[in-house]
């Protein structure tokens, strides 16, 4: 009897493995519908005169990062049935292409800063000057010890921490600023009072000073802060030839 049941385990196993492989498969087997409302839209006009560079990837991703939150939904199969997101998503995915050919990254590598190098560490000379300047009483023995051991030891990977702290920091900062989202369309008076405490201390932050941060940001993806066309990304790199406006409008 034992052996029988032992069979009868075994043989409902092996069914539900079968089955969970089959399913593996046809998920993999699903694309994401890539033209799934594009025929409704014009092609772009002008798109040699359109220009983009590594601060409109910044600024895609922060969007997109407050649109879709679950990084689970991060990918073209799981967006494909809101074109405004798949279509930013392809847009940020363009961009990283043509900046980093060779690396084929995820948002979230890029976010981690896992497309700085650890070789050429002279490459960000400029940022390890602004480190060393930041640092405070350079004249006491602590001060110097400190300098002389970044200097010893400096690498890319102190770079990479950076930038990580700081993408993390400003996507941050954008959930604060938008904090009060909805609270204003109520008429209550209690909710004008919320929001504008809150947007007093929001009104309050230093912009100049989180201006220099994305700067900061801007020159550790590209240093040389290249700008592409529109056209070559669409051409080379996937870019959807759309206008995404368009798009939002007709899908909120």
């Amino acid at each position: 009897m034992k052996y029988i049941f032992l069979l009868l385990t075994l043989f409902f196993l092996s069914c539900q493995s079968k089955t969970d492989a089959k399913r593996k498969t046809v998920e993999i087997e699903i694309k994401p519908d890539k033209e799934l409302v594009s025929k409704k839209y014009e092609s772009v006009s002008g798109k040699d005169t359109i220009y983009l560079n590594a601060n409109d990837l910044v600024n895609k991703i922060i969007e997109f990062q407050a649109l879709t939150p679950d990084r689970k939904q991060w990918s073209e199969l799981k967006l494909k049935n809101n074109p405004p997101r798949l279509y930013l998503f392809q847009q940020i995915k363009a961009l990283l292409k043509i900046l980093y050919k060779n690396q084929n990254l995820t948002i979230e590598q890029f976010m981690n800063g896992d497309f700085i190098q650890e070789s050429g560490s002279d490459k960000f000379e400029q940022l390890n000057k602004n480190i060393i300047e930041s640092y405070g009483d350079k004249g006491s023995e602590h001060s110097k010890r400190a300098i002389e051991d970044f200097n010893r030891f400096k690498s890319n990977s102190d770079i990479k921490k950076i930038f990580a702290f700081h993408f993390k920091f400003i996507l941050e900062l954008e959930n604060l600023t938008n904090f009060n989202t909805g609270l204003i369309g109520s008429g209550r008076l209690t909710n004008h009072y919320a929001y504008s405490k809150i947007r007093e201390v929001t009104n309050s932050i230093d912009q100049e000073k989180i201006q220099n941060i994305r700067n900061e940001i801007n020159y550790i993806i590209d240093k040389d802060q290249q700008t592409f066309t529109m056209l070559e990304l669409v051409e080379n790199y996937g870019y959807p030839d759309l206008n995404l406006d368009e798009v939002n409008l007709d899908w909120y």
